[in-house]
């Protein structure tokens, strides 16, 4: 059976948003690296899968948002969406009642409860992997589970091993 990555609303939202004036150098690295490491997954035959709180993450800021996720998973091959079920909504709230409670209220944001449930998705469907632009709400989560589910940060530059053009500096 091929390995899952589940992907993150963040990893979704880096590919699709329009890149902000402020930062568009940083901005385009990282959404170059991110679709290299989709790339790299897709070679490898993993299957990604979008669970409904990626979807619902979505879905709460602009609606063209919407249609550029679907595009997107489609330039993919598809992508399988992923309920939230008794399993993993146990794992989830399991996870946030040691997480949530460990932060001051100001810390409490609403990511942060959507990060819970999509890495109780993933740690109650055996998936490999999640993919994410925020790793470390997933680590934090997936630690409270003593989940064997690897978190990746998709935009980080390489730090080891033979780095790619995208991350090299152009000469002037």
């Amino acid at each position: 059976m091929a390995d899952i990555a589940v992907l993150d609303a963040s990893v979704i939202l880096l590919i699709i948003a329009p890149v902000k004036d402020s930062d568009p150098e940083d901005r385009r690295l990282r959404r170059e690296r991110t679709l290299e490491s989709l790339r790299e997954y897709r070679k490898d035959k993993v299957h990604f899968v979008v669970p409904a709180p990626t979807i619902v993450e979505i879905a709460a800021g602009p609606s063209k948002n919407i249609d550029a996720m679907n595009k997107l998973l489609a330039r993919l091959g598809g992508s399988h969406v992923e309920p939230l079920e008794d399993l993993s909504a146990r794992a989830a709230g399991a996870s946030l009642r040691k997480t949530l409670h460990a932060r001051s209220e100001d810390e409490r944001r609403d990511g942060v409860k959507f990060d819970a449930l999509i890495a109780g998705i993933a740690h109650a469907m055996g998936a490999r992997y999640v993919l994410t632009a925020n790793a470390r709400d997933f680590q934090k989560h997936l630690r409270e589970l003593k989940s064997k589910v690897e978190v990746v940060q998709v935009d980080a530059a390489k730090t080891t091993g033979q780095l790619r053009i995208i991350d090299q500096t152009p000469k002037s």
